[in-house]
């Protein structure tokens, strides 16, 4: 698997025009974790499609940590999205939730 992989998402979401980014990801490894940070990268090779709008900001992570026999994941990220989009809707993602 790379380190340091580069992908194309597509973020689709009614009421709203679709989201493009391409993020590069940084893996690292040791016995009791795994974290894959990533960010919003310009990549000239990909303009955005017609009616997407590319979003300008995104960084997050997921971390994965070993607790004896289960695995505790983490998932944070902060984005902006672009363009122009509802509160309410907005105030939908902004969330705290377990899974």
């Amino acid at each position: 698997m790379p380190v340091n992989p580069v992908q194309y998402n597509v973020i689709s979401a009614p009421v709203v025009d679709k989201r493009d980014v391409i993020i590069q990801t940084h893996i690292t490894r040791t016995q009791a974790e795994i974290l894959r940070a990533f960010r919003a990268i310009d990549y000239a090779t990909i303009p955005p499609k017609p009616k997407h709008v590319r979003m300008p900001m995104i960084e997050g992570y997921w971390r994965f940590v070993r607790q004896g026999n289960k695995t505790m994941v983490t998932y944070q990220n902060k984005a902006n999205p672009g363009g122009s989009i509802p509160a309410w809707l907005v105030n939908l993602s902004v969330v705290d939730m377990p899974y």
